[in-house]
């Protein structure tokens, strides 16, 4: 059985912020598009496939910000998912639409 406790990599300040920036300026882009709907119906069916995977997934800074929900630092320590289930390599899925 996956260690889900285990941090995938070191978050640095300056590199986690800039990735939370990201994420939220590329979602804002995604769903100010016309197909908005289509968007918020990937961002759910994504949300759904993780919170199955991950029993964790409240630890996972990028994904709070993808759903639209707010966390603590102390209680997300993690940045991202590993991939293939990085918030940041699905929205650019999102984005290259």
């Amino acid at each position: 059985m996956e260690n889900f406790d285990k941090e995938p990599f070191v978050i640095t300040e300056n590199s986690a912020e800039a990735k939370r920036k990201y994420v939220l300026k590329k979602r804002d882009e995604a769903l100010g598009r016309d197909d908005f709907i289509e968007v918020s119906e990937l961002i759910g069916k994504y949300s759904d496939e993780i919170k199955k995977k991950y029993p964790n997934w409240k630890k996972y800074q990028l994904f709070h910000i993808l759903v639209g929900s707010t966390f603590r630092e102390n209680e997300s320590p993690f940045l991202d998912f590993p991939s293939p289930d990085s918030v940041e390599e699905f929205i650019e899925t999102l984005t290259d639409k």
